[in-house]
């Protein structure tokens, strides 16, 4: 299974109507490269980071301090994370388009017209998606990582 192949079946558990429209762009070969399909591999790449790097922020350093070791302060950093990768996955789609609608070429093979657009329901379809598989990593992220905190060894899962 490739990379590829995994994070769109990851991505296909949470934005059903995205997943068509980037795999229809992706069809589309401009000089041996994918236009959209490799989209969900190098936004699920940066979400499961920013997932990590939050996670180890708060167990490992900076944040490790024992005033913050309840369960309200982990639920605070999985929002942050949350709204992160919420706001890279919109904007990431944003660039996209930018880039496919700079190349005239592109647009010509797609729709003829002289811009390419997606409707905001398929944006925030596929950012609320990358905001569930954030949480998914977060979770991930804190359950290997609680291991090697000193303060907040229980938050959130108390034994």
């Amino acid at each position: 299974m490739t990379t590829n192949e995994f994070f769109t079946s990851v991505y296909s558990w949470f934005c059903d109507q995205t997943i068509p429209v980037f795999k229809a762009l992706g069809n589309c070969i401009i000089d041996d490269e994918l236009v959209l399909s490799s989209s969900f591999p190098a936004i699920g790449f940066t979400t499961l980071i920013v997932s990590f790097v939050v996670a180890f922020a708060f167990y490992i350093w900076p944040i490790n301090h024992p005033r913050f070791k309840a369960w309200w302060s982990w639920l605070i950093m999985l929002g942050v994370n949350a709204a992160i990768n919420f706001g890279l996955a919109f904007a990431y789609v944003h660039h996209r388009l930018a880039d496919i609608n700079k190349d005239e070429e592109v647009i010509e093979y797609f729709t003829g017209d002289d811009k390419l657009s997606l409707p905001f329901s398929q944006w925030m379809d596929f950012a609320l998606a990358n905001l569930c598989v954030s949480i998914m990593f977060f979770i991930l992220a804190s359950l290997i990582l609680t291991w090697f905190s000193t303060n907040c060894r229980l938050s959130p899962f108390r034994s």
